[in-house]
């Protein structure tokens, strides 16, 4: 199984339709589903995901991406992170190495704690953390 640390927007493409990463997303939550890849996440993303689903489509829709992640959770499909101080301090490193924005960096330190493959269609992050991390 591939360990990888797993931008929100990823997530959130692989629920809207007209995202122009929504066919790679679906791809790439079929490989979670299928136990293929695990995704590596901070808490925070959820909160994250949440937030933006209800903004872009219903709160209804918010929730039942919450459950489906909750229980991707519960199978081992996704391991949560908390958000402790050190993750806190090298987030923050990574944000100023980087020139990141903070849950950018947030989810980031995910990728260089584990030194596992980072995925995210965010190009600027992208660009930014290209030399220093892996990405899928």
């Amino acid at each position: 199984m591939l360990d990888v640390a797993v931008d929100t927007n990823v997530f959130i493409a692989s629920l809207l339709e007209q995202d122009q990463f929504h066919a790679d997303a679906i791809s790439f939550i079929e490989r979670i589903e299928t136990k293929q890849c695990r995704a590596h996440l901070s808490c925070i993303v959820l909160v994250e995901l949440a937030g933006a689903l209800s903004r872009r489509v219903t709160e209804t829709a918010a929730r039942e991406a919450l459950e489906i992640m909750n229980g991707w959770i519960a199978e081992g499909k996704i391991k949560l992170y908390e958000l402790t101080k050190k993750r806190m301090a090298r987030a923050a490193e990574l944000a100023i190495q980087l020139k990141l924005r903070g849950m950018d960096a947030i989810a980031c330190q995910i990728a260089d704690e584990f030194t596992i493959p980072f995925k995210s269609y965010d190009e600027e992050v992208t660009k930014r953390i290209g030399r220093q991390l892996e990405l899928l």
